[in-house]
């Protein structure tokens, strides 16, 4: 078998060069995608940051609210206003209501003899005030009632 000459002229004696060529494109196109990529997570990771960081403060705030039911500051007959700190060194506070409202039970009469009587039952409620802060915070007002 006889082998084919090749000269300056011929196809052959170009294909190193131009393959150099290809596989830096091909290495530039590469280091775009990884760079988008890169971008991408990066992004990622700032937003669920952020998110994170929003749901701690209302974690925090609506423990909080919790307290002040539960240590009865809200079973009064009036309004109680009352400032919500937000962490311990975040020097945030949050202006919030607690009121209770009377609810009526009813309770019947059963076999035992138990007579048919109403009876109002507080419940309380506590809200945050739907300012600035409330609304840069949380997006709206934060409404609690057990």
């Amino acid at each position: 078998m006889k082998v084919a000459p090749c000269n300056k002229h011929s196809w052959m004696a170009y294909a190193p060069q131009r393959q150099q060529g290809i596989g830096l494109i091909e290495a530039l196109v590469t280091l775009l995608l990884t760079a988008i990529i890169g971008l991408g997570m990066a992004y990622l990771m700032g937003r669920s940051a952020v998110a994170q960081k929003d749901m701690n403060v209302l974690g925090l705030t609506v423990g909080q609210m919790r307290n002040q039911i539960m240590s009865g500051r809200c079973n009064g007959a009036g309004t109680v206003n009352s400032r919500l700190p937000v962490g311990t060194d975040t020097g945030i506070t949050v202006s919030a209501q607690c009121n209770s409202q009377d609810t009526a039970i009813q309770i019947t009469s059963d076999a035992e003899g138990f007579a048919a009587d109403n009876v109002n039952v507080p419940i309380p409620q506590i809200a945050t005030n739907n300012d600035d802060t409330s609304r840069d915070l949380f997006g709206g007002q934060v409404v609690m009632k057990p």
